[in-house]
Order: C-alpha cells, then sequence, then structure tokens
C-alpha cells in the first residue's frame, strides 16, 4: 500500500482491473483510451508506459502524432507458471521501436548492480 501512497502523492494515475480465469480482459483497449484522452487535454508530460503488448503500438503512435512524449519500461523476465512450465515475457520490440524513450528493465537494473551507468 506505501506505493501506491508515493504514487498517489506524486500525482500518478494507476489503473487496476480485476483478472478473470481468462486473464486480463479489455485492460488495453481501457488504457489506451484514457491516456489518449488524457494526453488530448494536456494532464501529463510524459506517459510512462510499463507494458510489453504489441498491442499498445498504435496508442504509442498516436501520442507521438499529438507531440506527447511516450518513456517505455520493459521487463523481459522468465518465470514458472502454476504447472511447472518456464515461461518468458518479452516486450514487443515493435512497441520498443516507436518510443522515443525505452528503458529496457534488466539491463538497467543490471547495470545498477555492477555499479555502471546503464545509459
Amino acid at each position: 500500500r506505501a506505493f501506491e501512497d508515493v504514487l498517489m502523492y506524486e500525482g500518478v494515475i494507476t489503473h487496476y482491473l480485476p483478472k478473470g480465469p481468462e486473464g486480463e480482459k479489455g485492460i488495453d483497449v481501457w488504457l489506451a483510451l484514457e491516456a489518449f484522452e488524457m494526453a488530448i487535454y494536456k494532464r501529463y508530460d510524459v506517459l510512462a508506459l510499463i507494458a510489453g503488448d504489441g498491442d499498445f503500438v498504435p496508442l504509442a503512435r498516436k501520442l507521438n502524432t499529438l507531440g506527447t512524449r511516450v518513456m517505455l519500461l520493459g521487463w523481459d523476465f522468465s518465470f514458472s507458471d502454476s504447472a511447472g512450465n518456464l515461461r518468458e515475457m518479452k516486450t514487443s520490440q515493435l512497441l520498443y521501436g516507436e518510443v522515443p524513450y525505452a528503458l529496457r528493465m534488466a539491463e538497467v537494473m543490471d547495470a545498477s548492480r555492477e555499479g555502471g551507468d546503464p545509459a
């Protein structure tokens, strides 16, 4: 809860939707519409998109045409699902190509551990 309090204090708007048995449904469209509407009304300076789904490519393109800066924080990782199968999550390369500011968080974290500069 403390993390959400910090985000709220800093003016960050978070979006949570319940996840059903088949996974999330509709959050991509809902988030895209919300981000686009807020960009039209100049409600933010930079959209920080923490996502990996290529479904956000059209949003990034539209925001670019409005002159809205988009920062992508891409998280690539592996994990074992409930059945013990190894799964890999990768951020869409198309999405990386559409945003002017992209951070590959694994590289940022590795550089931080090594005492280097990720940029």
